[in-house]
């Protein structure tokens, strides 16, 4: 599977750098990826911190991909965490 599929370039709001410098896109995506596992399990143990920080490190990882990659930089949609004691 591939978040790109042949032919998908066309029409994109992806910037030429995905497509001629694939490898730091899938770092930056890579990276992502982690920091979403580490909210994950914050919230899985219900460790307010750890999910607080794997959340903003992947806000800072998502940002910083749109500003590279990105032609239309959106805003990154806020997430409230909810522990149910």
């Amino acid at each position: 599977m591939t978040l790109f599929p042949l032919g998908s370039q066309e029409g994109s709001k992806a910037k030429e750098s995905v497509w001629n410098q694939p490898e730091k896109f899938n770092r930056l995506l890579g990276q992502m990826d982690q920091d979403f596992q580490k909210l994950y399990r914050g919230s899985q143990s219900r460790d307010v911190s750890l999910a607080g920080s794997g959340l903003e490190a992947a806000q800072v990882t998502c940002k910083g991909c749109h500003r590279s990659h990105i032609s239309i930089i959106q805003p990154v949609v806020g997430f409230i965490i909810y522990f149910k004691a």
